[in-house]
């Protein structure tokens, strides 16, 4: 019985210690309140790298999300790891520097696993550069 209880124990703190809010509530309600008017820009194509939303699949962002982003350089680029900025809504907050530290970054992609987002909507931007500086964008919603 003994084994089992620390088993159980073990699994409750493997399955929760990757946890990590990325969104706060009051970033949350902010978001549900944009200005009159206010539209979403769709992304543009760039001349930057591809990102390639691996996770989430859903449309819909839910608790917890796991993100698998893969970027795709241009023929002749390199993406810059280093420039790659998370944005958080209508009013594009930035979250990255909640994001780097849960996450592994590399020249391929992005890896995190575990973000808490409060319930309601969300879209978070993602943005990385080439060595030419050209920005690559994409949007979860």
């Amino acid at each position: 019985m003994r084994k089992i209880a620390i088993f159980a124990l073990g699994m409750a703190l493997f399955s929760t210690s990757y946890a990590f809010e990325l969104i706060t509530a009051e970033e949350a309600a902010q978001n549900a309140h944009p200005p009159e008017g206010f539209m979403l820009r769709p992304t543009e194509p760039s001349l930057g790298p591809q990102i390639v939303v691996e996770q989430p699949k859903e449309q819909h962002l839910t608790n917890p999300v796991d993100l698998e982003i893969r970027f795709q350089p241009k023929p002749g680029t390199e993406v810059n790891p280093a420039s790659v900025r998370i944005l958080y809504s209508w009013y594009r907050k930035d979250v990255t520097q909640r994001l780097l530290p849960h996450a592994t970054v590399t020249p391929q992609g992005i890896y995190a696993r575990g973000a808490q987002l409060p319930a309601g909507d969300h879209s978070l931007t993602i943005q990385i550069a080439d060595n030419q500086q050209r920005v690559g964008e994409a949007q979860l919603k």
